[in-house]
């Protein structure tokens, strides 16, 4: 089989990761956690004594058993039913698979180490007593609805390692603003979010939508940066591709260090304004291991 048609993980090393994940110090739920008043926060559970909230748009993944058909007839798109119940305040992953994410120079792509990242963070706060959510940046979009336990958790990190590459990359183009409209829209206000992107696209636009979320949620950041993205390599020539430009950088030392510069004074500019927007982030190379997360969510 070509290398690039392969899961981004296998089987054996999703189990690895979840059992490594699982095997630090678990968690408790925190005494502080805020609970919804009755009728306050909406949610796809079904059951008795549960009162309708309202309605939004379905989206792969979704329970069926939710679906307003007769709202959907007359709107002309399928809708799906929110509940209010009490109940606790969710976390909810976002993992971007979008084209910049399958890129990789060394040991794995960025969107491997998302990935690896998601699972992770995922069994360490389902371990922790909380119910997770997830949103899958693909084309479709996939969402994961708030559970407890393990088993929705594994059919999501399933969907999202499936064989992802330059060649064969989805060729989703979602914005952070229909991305943060995606989130509002399923997500309930105070609730734990965790994005895991390289933050490419953060012009202008995305920042003011990923401010927003930060108004709204616990926002968490985890950038995931190729080693090339940090540090030029001193030999051979390089050409730089971005849009429809180019750069041809020699092994010149003076322009690599110049660019190197850029670079780091990029980097130091994203985490000065994910600070000033309220938001905890922390930069992962793609290459590194995953010690420095235990805890960090």
């Amino acid at each position: 089989m070509n290398p690039i048609q392969q899961p981004l993980l296998s089987s054996a090393e999703i189990n690895r990761l979840i059992a490594q994940a699982g095997s630090g110090k678990q968690q408790q739920p925190q005494s502080s956690k805020r609970f919804s008043q009755f009728g306050e926060q909406p949610s796809e559970v079904l059951g008795s004594g549960l009162d309708f909230a309202d309605r939004r748009p379905y989206i792969a993944g979704d329970d069926p058993r939710f679906i307003d058909w007769r709202a959907s007839a007359r709107s002309g798109q399928t809708l799906i039913r929110r509940y209010n119940t009490e109940l606790n305040t969710p976390s909810c992953i976002v993992i971007d698979r979008r084209p910049s994410m399958a890129f990789g120079t060394r040991k794995r792509l960025k969107v491997t180490q998302a990935l690896r990242a998601g699972i992770t963070l995922g069994t360490q706060i389902l371990q922790g007593g909380d119910q997770l959510a997830c949103l899958l940046l693909d084309s479709p979009a996939y969402w994961q609805a708030a559970q407890s336990g393990l088993s929705a958790f594994r059919q999501t990190i399933q969907i999202a390692a499936r064989a992802c590459s330059p060649d064969s990359v989805s060729t989703s183009t979602a914005s952070w603003n229909r991305i943060s409209n995606c989130i509002h829209s399923h997500l309930t206000q105070g609730s734990r979010l965790i994005l895991i992107s390289d933050f490419l696209d953060l012009d202008l636009s995305a920042q003011k939508a990923l401010r927003q979320l930060g108004q709204q949620f616990k926002l968490s950041a985890l950038q995931i940066i190729d080693p090339l993205e940090q540090e030029l390599p001193t030999l051979n020539n390089i050409s730089l591709h971005w849009g429809e430009q180019q750069q041809q950088i020699s092994t010149d030392l003076n322009q690599r260090q110049q660019l190197n510069q850029k670079l780091t004074q990029h980097r130091q500019q994203q985490a000065q304004w994910f600070n000033k927007s309220n938001c905890k982030l922390l930069q992962l190379a793609s290459n590194d291991e995953l010690d420095s997360l235990h805890g960090w969510h």
